[in-house]
């Protein structure tokens, strides 16, 4: 009897491994992702959401931008997570790693570039994907990396 009790919790385990669940506690952006992803949101795909643009001139873009709303572009490493949606939408913005002043322009300005963003894609279909951005400033340049 022991043994089966063992085994169910063994054979469920991945199930709850691979699952891919959502931390969304924003309704709006919940309500986004049950319209447009189906409820799928995944971390690892075949093809990561990617720029529209070149990768220099995402990164002048998006220099232009923080210089105009006086963001100062100090010497630091910042990386976000965040969710791109089928639409090119940008949901659920997080700091992984990093510290920098004015981060809340800094997120308003990576919302506000989301039509530049290209959504990622699974076994040939458009779907909803996390994707890290790292981000070096150095002396008022950006330079950038797009990763899983």
């Amino acid at each position: 009897m022991l043994k089966r009790l063992l085994i169910v919790p063994i054979l469920f385990f991945p199930i709850f491994l691979f699952a891919q669940g959502t931390l969304i506690s924003d309704d709006a952006s919940r309500t986004i992702i049950e319209r447009e992803c189906n409820d799928k949101l995944f971390i690892k795909v075949e093809q990561l959401p990617s720029l529209k643009i070149a990768k220099e001139a995402f990164e002048d873009t998006l220099v232009s931008e923080l210089k105009s709303r006086n963001f100062s572009l100090i010497n630091s490493k910042i990386t976000y997570t965040f969710l791109v949606t089928s639409k090119s939408e940008i949901l659920n913005i997080s700091i992984e790693s990093g510290d920098i002043s004015k981060e809340k322009i800094l997120r308003q300005t990576l919302s506000q570039l989301s039509s530049l963003w290209a959504p990622a894609q699974q076994n040939g279909r458009i779907v909803c994907a996390y994707v890290r951005l790292k981000m070096d400033f150095n002396d008022s340049k950006l330079h950038i990396d797009i990763m899983q």
